[in-house]
């Protein structure tokens, strides 16, 4: 979950963190509720891509831990 220290609404955080995200390589594209992208991962061991959800609307109920109404989650896995 992101917040914002200096107490920005959800659609201000939402979108500080698509262009921050977009900045470090992330390609993400809107979806009706959330952005979505997937980037390959260097190194010295083979990856499979990573994946990025940036959920843009509250689940509230599923959010783990509870979170305030501007809380942002992010998901970010290698399973695809």
């Amino acid at each position: 979950m992101v917040t914002a220290a200096d107490g920005a609404t959800r659609a201000v955080t939402v979108a500080r963190l698509v262009n921050h995200l977009r900045r470090i390589g992330w390609p993400l594209q809107p979806s009706r509720s959330a952005y979505f992208g997937c980037r390959e991962t260097g190194g010295i061991l083979p990856w499979s891509p990573h994946c990025l959800v940036l959920h843009v609307h509250a689940d509230d109920q599923h959010a783990r831990p509870p979170t305030g109404p501007e809380a942002v989650m992010v998901s970010i896995d290698n399973i695809g």
